[in-house]
């Protein structure tokens, strides 16, 4: 559609996209409550879907495989996957270790519950975090970044 844009206006154009997206989500969920949970849960696809707007409608740059690339997809980072994913959990069994010692928390399993539900709980929990936050790290960070970096990679204040 739009073929010669600056970085700067494909950076606003796909701003633009996510806030128009996350606005009619809050719009259409406004006072139901039960649907809470679920409008956060599409706000959270919300860049995701403005960069696959972006690569395939507007500036149909989605053609170019080098465009697919430059979101990062395509480098794995394995050297980093360990404390990507090891480090938090560490981190939050040391903070739930520490309230739980002192008494400010009490470990409680509600009647019935077994292991397998617990860890089926866990993993659940896991993988929908894993995949909202790869959406979000796609869109601000594999999109939007890059083309704010005209304006400087390093723009410190005071």
């Amino acid at each position: 559609m739009f073929k010669h844009l600056t970085d700067l206006t494909k950076a606003a154009a796909f701003y633009g996209i996510t806030f128009a997206l996350v606005l009619a989500i809050a719009l259409l969920s406004r006072g139901d409550a039960s649907s809470g949970n679920l409008a956060n849960m599409l706000s959270m696809l919300a860049p995701l879907a403005a960069v696959l707007l972006m690569l395939l409608v507007v500036t149909r740059d989605g053609r170019v495989q080098e465009s697919w690339r430059a979101l990062g997809l395509g480098q794995s980072g394995w050297r980093a996957w360990g404390v990507t994913l090891l480090g938090p959990a560490l981190l939050v069994l040391v903070a739930y270790g520490i309230l739980w010692r002192t008494g400010y928390a009490a470990l409680s399993v509600p009647d019935g519950t077994t292991l397998v539900l617990v860890v089926t709980a866990i993993l659940s929990t896991f993988a929908g975090t894993f995949v909202f936050a790869l959406t979000e790290e796609i869109g601000w960070r594999g999109y939007l970044l890059p083309r704010l970096l005209p304006l400087g990679p390093d723009r410190r204040c005071c």
